[in-house]
Formats: structure tokens, C-alpha cells, sequence
């Protein structure tokens, strides 16, 4: 564990970057910055293990990683930023707080997304973040004219 929240480096080729934005063209769509970030996640963890990895999701968490006997979990975040950017991560949801409180489950944070090189942080509670409850509405249109 990197306590000192220093990445890990993880490059992909012209190819690969190519395919991801064709994929995903629009450049700070959120939820094309999260469709990056968990396929960058496939991506390491299959360089990493080998094919012989599986990839699911369960309730709250965005990628459980199966090699072997072994069994991980995982809440991936991607940001275009070059920085951890921790203003911006948020968790949604009531089962990933408690996944990502109970320990078992890291907060994968891939920066510069849309890169040949990106870097990737493995968060844990406690020790490297603090998860704080926000209030939010949602908007509706009103009824009225």
C-alpha cells in the first residue's frame, strides 16, 4: 500500500487510446470518464493476473476482480485531472459507503484518463480518506409556467 500516494503508472498504447476514444468521444462527460475508468481497471488487473481474471459487480461495488482463490473489490473513480482530485470523488449510495468502510472494499482512483499514461491510486478508508455526508437535492421543474 502507498501510503505516500505516489500512482502507479499504467500506460496503453496509441491503439488502445485510439479504441477508448472512439468509444467514448465526448471529453468531460461524466459518465464517459466512469466507462473509461472502469475499462482501464479490466485493463490493469488483466495485465496483472493474466486472463485467467474475472470481472463482476455486486451490489455497491463497481468491480470485483476473481483470480485464482483470491477475490478483491474495488470502487473505481476516473478523473481527466492529473491529481487524486479528492474534492471531486464522491460516493453514491448507501451499500459502497459501507463496502469502503468495512475495509474490504479500495477506492481505485485512475487520473488522466484519455492518456497514454494514466496513474492509479489504491485508496483505502481511514487511512487515506474520510467519507463525509453531504446533503442533496434533486432538481425538478416546477409546475408552475
Amino acid at each position: 500500500m502507498n501510503k505516500n500516494l505516489v500512482p502507479e503508472i499504467f500506460k496503453i498504447s496509441d491503439q488502445e487510446l485510439a479504441e477508448i476514444v472512439r468509444k467514448y468521444p465526448k471529453e468531460g462527460k461524466n459518465s464517459h470518464i466512469a466507462e473509461i475508468a472502469l475499462e482501464m481497471a479490466k485493463k490493469y488487473f488483466e495485465r496483472k493476473y493474466g486472463k485467467v481474471v474475472e470481472f463482476s459487480e455486486s451490489d455497491g461495488i463497481d468491480l470485483v476482480v476473481k483470480h485464482g482463490s483470491k477475490i478483491e473489490f474495488y470502487e473505481v473513480k476516473g478523473t481527466e485531472s492529473a491529481k487524486i482530485a479528492f474534492n471531486q470523488l464522491v460516493v453514491s449510495g448507501q451499500p459502497c459507503h459501507d463496502h469502503l468502510k468495512d475495509g474490504k472494499t479500495e477506492l481505485m482512483r485512475i487520473t488522466k484518463i484519455r492518456n497514454n499514461e494514466m496513474g492509479i491510486y489504491f485508496l483505502k478508508y481511514g487511512e487515506h480518506f474520510k467519507l463525509v455526508p453531504e446533503v442533496r437535492w434533486k432538481v425538478c421543474r416546477n409546475s408552475q409556467g
